[in-house]
């Protein structure tokens, strides 16, 4: 639903990250805040991967107190002339290039190194990523999502939710 509840206090070589409780308003739509860790999670790796293109990442605490989610602290930031991390070119330019497609995806695969690239971020060792390229669980899936969407919009709080999400 794209809701970016995320607040930035920028300071001398850091980023701190909040929440926004005031705009996070889909509480029909994900009920036990789902999509909210979704899209601090897709935030931070955002800002990760630019970080390290650019050369500039230290490190990042991940806080969880109050409204405060994390805090990204930079390095060499007066740099003028600084070099790329070109390992992490495909990955932000992919970032740069995204959409939100609903609907049928094309028959296209992800190139190898950039799947390379993904799993060789995961730095958790209880995470598991697994890419799905079966047709008949991809199928599976869809029609998953379609039984959820249908249940979710058979109720009337939900739709008035949503409805409130288009312009």
């Amino acid at each position: 639903h794209n809701s970016q509840p995320w607040l930035f206090k920028i300071e001398n070589d850091s980023c701190k990250i909040f929440y926004d409780s005031k705009e996070y308003t889909i509480k029909e739509a994900a009920p036990l805040q789902r999509d909210l860790y979704i899209s601090f999670g897709c935030l931070l790796e955002n800002i990760i991967v630019a970080a390290s293109y650019f050369n500039v990442l230290k490190n990042i605490n991940y806080i969880l107190k109050g409204n405060l989610i994390a805090e990204v602290f930079f390095k060499d930031l007066e740099k003028n002339n600084r070099e790329v991390n070109k390992d992490f070119e495909k990955i932000l330019d992919a970032i740069l290039k995204r959409v939100n497609a609903r609907g049928i995806f094309e028959e296209k695969e992800i190139e190898p190194e950039i799947v390379q690239k993904i799993i060789s971020i995961n730095k958790f060792s209880d995470l598991k990523i697994d890419l799905v390229n079966n047709k008949e669980k991809i199928v599976k899936f869809a029609q998953l999502t379609q039984k959820g969407l249908e249940i979710a919009y058979s109720r009337s709080k939900f739709r008035k939710e949503m409805s409130s999400w288009m312009s």
